[in-house]
């Protein structure tokens, strides 16, 4: 018994900490002057155990990858940002950059009391914080919305109101929890993550019955939902049939 513990505990740190990239690819419904390469990462949960070294890990990854545009749909913070400002982690944090920019929402972590500090550390080490708000760069609509923990956020159809949305629409949304609603909404792209897929079994087969995508990728209508397992770990270092991950989204138009 104590061996298949110690292997399972080896197993489950190493998932924690070894991020792996997944390649997805898809063509949208609508023309893009150019291919774009989104990284896409979820879930960091920056504090006391997911620190300096896996973050200059996932700038390693994503300068390795040479992603366009990083989106980073919440949970970045731990809850607050006290670790993050002892160990210095800001110069770390840095290096994520791509050329058309780095975006972030807040996740249900990152609004526990300490949002306004952790939109102004993500905001100084150059990520562009989208809190319920849009933004078109180079062509595409980026929409973010906070987690629904912020009890004041619009739906994402009144977020789209009065947005040119013949452009591709890029939704950064925490939870996975309204995909069949931004189904019928002319989004093209949602980028989601929140449940972790699991991060420890048996809990991957529970969160697959309260989701309609809790993990991975599906296309529903003329929209294409990504859900990541995340990056970093909630409560302890530990991944049981759920791997810590960066997804690589190659998007051409049609």
């Amino acid at each position: 018994g104590a061996g298949l513990f110690v292997g399972l505990f080896g197993i489950s740190l190493y998932n924690a900490y070894t991020p792996v990239a997944h390649h997805l690819e898809i063509t949208l419904d609508k023309p893009l002057a150019s291919p774009v390469r989104i990284g896409m990462v979820s879930d960091l949960h920056i504090g006391r155990m997911m620190g300096t070294r896996q973050l200059e890990k996932l700038a390693d990854i994503m300068n390795r990858e040479k992603v366009d545009m990083i989106l980073m749909p919440g949970d970045i913070m731990d809850d607050d940002v006290e670790a993050y400002r002892a160990e210095n982690m800001q110069p770390h944090l840095e290096k994520l950059r791509a050329p058309l920019g780095v975006y972030a929402t807040l996740g249900n972590h990152d609004l526990f009391g300490h949002e306004r500090e952790i939109a102004e550390e993500l905001t100084r080490a150059g990520i562009k914080v989208l809190a319920n708000e849009s933004l078109v760069v180079d062509g595409l609509l980026l929409v973010g919305r906070n987690d629904d923990l912020d009890t004041q956020r619009p739906s994402t159809a009144a977020l789209l109101q009065g947005q040119n949305t013949d452009l591709p629409v890029l939704l950064l949304d925490h939870r996975p929890s309204q995909i069949d609603e931004h189904a019928k909404l002319p989004v093209d792209i949602q980028v989601s993550g929140h449940v972790h897929n699991g991060q420890v079994a048996p809990a991957n087969l529970i969160v697959r019955q309260m989701n309609r995508l809790a993990y991975g990728y599906e296309q529903i209508g003329n929209g294409h939902f990504f859900v990541t397992s995340g990056f970093g770990f909630w409560g302890v270092p530990f991944r049981l049939g759920s791997q810590a991950e960066v997804v690589v989204i190659d998007v051409t138009g049609k």
